[in-house]
């Protein structure tokens, strides 16, 4: 009896996944407009308000209520699915971001519009930082988890290293209230042409849900049940 062919397990076939390659382009636009952020919002605050305090304040309110959400997030994605809410941030950030500079620009911000602008996009960041990681092995055939969960890594590593240095970059160059636009376009470019609304129903990710055991093996359910999705959520949080 001939032995059974060994699976495919390259990059090349990773890539040849249906919907992959528009995935991967989601993930890098949507995280890299995230990454380009926290540098840009203080340059921003310092330039526009020279208040070291009010850019203190502005960094907490965009980290702390997405700690306040991750259980509410994760209860939400393990319920309903990751496709819908990670659309909904990245337009909800889109949203924060051009905000934020057309009211630079007509020079009507105030420390009281930037701060609910702020919040505003912090409360929904949650979705897509969980929801994104979570959807690579529902995609993938089991034999291409590795690879898709270390292309996955790659491209966070990536754009974390990026995206503060070109988000300084723009800043330096072009004024905060541009480099915001900039990445309120990304954040916007990874919801219509990312590939997030094009995803084959037939893979189940509007309603799939995904459990993580403790080892790290992920293992998609259909539970009503499940809690992967919020241990997910809080560890994406905290780390």
């Amino acid at each position: 009896m001939d032995p059974e062919p060994r699976p495919d397990v390259s990059y090349i076939s990773l890539f040849r996944v249906p919907g992959f390659g528009r995935f991967a382009a989601t993930i890098l636009l949507g995280r890299g407009a995230q990454s380009m952020w926290l540098v840009g919002i203080v340059l921003f605050v310092l330039a526009r308000f020279h208040s070291a305090g009010l850019a203190g304040l502005v960094v907490f309110l965009g980290i702390f209520p997405a700690l306040l959400m991750s259980p509410l997030a994760g209860a939400l994605i393990d319920r309903y699915g990751r496709v819908r809410f990670v659309t909904f941030d990245y337009f909800v950030a889109a949203l924060s971001l051009v905000g934020i500079a057309s009211l630079s620009l007509t020079h009507l911000l105030t420390a009281g519009l930037l701060l609910p602008l702020v919040v505003l996009g912090s409360l929904t960041g949650i979705l897509s930082a969980a929801g994104l990681r979570t959807m690579v092995p529902l995609m993938l055939p089991r034999h291409l988890w590795d690879r898709g969960n270390a292309a996955d890594s790659v491209g966070y590593t990536a754009v974390a290293i990026a995206g503060p240095a070109l988000a300084g970059g723009l800043v330096g160059w072009l004024g905060a209230a541009p480099a915001f636009g900039f990445a309120a376009a990304r954040c916007g470019s990874g919801v219509a042409g990312g590939g997030l609304a094009f995803f084959p129903r037939s893979n189940g990710l509007l309603g799939a849900r995904l459990s993580a055991t403790t080892t790290g093996t992920f293992a998609p359910t259909t539970g009503a049940g499940g809690s992967g999705g919020r241990g997910i959520d809080l560890s994406t949080a905290i780390f």
